[in-house]
């Protein structure tokens, strides 16, 4: 509530935004995008800052993390996973943006619906079973 009774428009206005960024992305275009859209709504005085930001990351198909990983999967699950976009932070972006490493951004059990929540859990078959895939792909390059 803003104002000082439910049917009284605020003088002013506090809002967080969380805002995950893809690549291509910058805290500066994402500012940009902000103010552009709140003028469209006619609010011009506004305040807003940056108080945490981590970088987008991607890591190419056709890198061999990829591919092991995904040859990992296809051997434990008989499918390959869809490579897509990851909707939650890992600290992937650290290890491909600042250190170099092809990063595989997500790979393990559990749904990201059911992350940081009172009864977060994992399956104990499918924790074993991203177990042998995580094996397969240090093999992989432990045998290289």
């Amino acid at each position: 509530m803003g104002g000082t009774k439910i049917n009284v428009v605020p003088d002013t206005c506090r809002a967080t935004l969380d805002v995950r960024k893809v690549p291509g992305m910058t805290d500066e275009t994402v500012l940009e995008d902000i103010h552009a859209h709140l003028v469209k709504k006619r609010v011009h005085e506004v305040d807003i800052k940056i108080t945490t930001s981590g970088e987008a990351a991607e890591t190419g198909e056709g890198e061999k993390i990829i591919q092991v990983a995904r040859a990992a999967c296809v051997s434990e699950f008989g499918y390959q996973p869809e490579i897509r976009g990851m909707v939650a932070a890992t600290d992937g972006w650290w290890f491909a943006n600042r250190a170099g490493i092809p990063t595989v951004m997500a790979l393990g059990p559990g749904s990201i619906e059911d992350t940081h929540g009172v009864n977060e859990n994992v399956d104990v078959a499918e924790l074993e079973a991203y177990t042998r895939i995580y094996v397969d792909i240090i093999r992989a390059f432990l045998s290289a």
